[in-house]
């Protein structure tokens, strides 16, 4: 799997461990209409793992994904 597919990765990784209900997002754009920045906070059992703002959503979503994944993955595999 490419590493550019965090938020499957995340989800697989949520739902093998019945946790996947637990994720929710905060997603919201900035400035004027031609030149948004999207925002993302993501959300596991209510706390935040990821965050991430820059010009496309999709990109954004993936890179606070990628984070919520790697402390989720570092925490329980240790």
């Amino acid at each position: 799997m490419s590493s550019d597919h965090w938020r499957m990765r995340l989800n697989n990784y949520l739902q093998e461990r019945g946790e996947r209900s637990t994720l929710s997002w905060d997603v919201w754009t900035t400035g004027p209409a031609h030149r948004l920045t999207w925002h993302a906070i993501l959300y596991v059992r209510g706390c935040q793992m990821g965050t991430a703002r820059g010009q496309h959503r999709g990109a954004v979503k993936e890179e606070a994904a990628r984070q919520a994944y790697l402390a989720l993955h570092n925490t329980y595999s240790s």
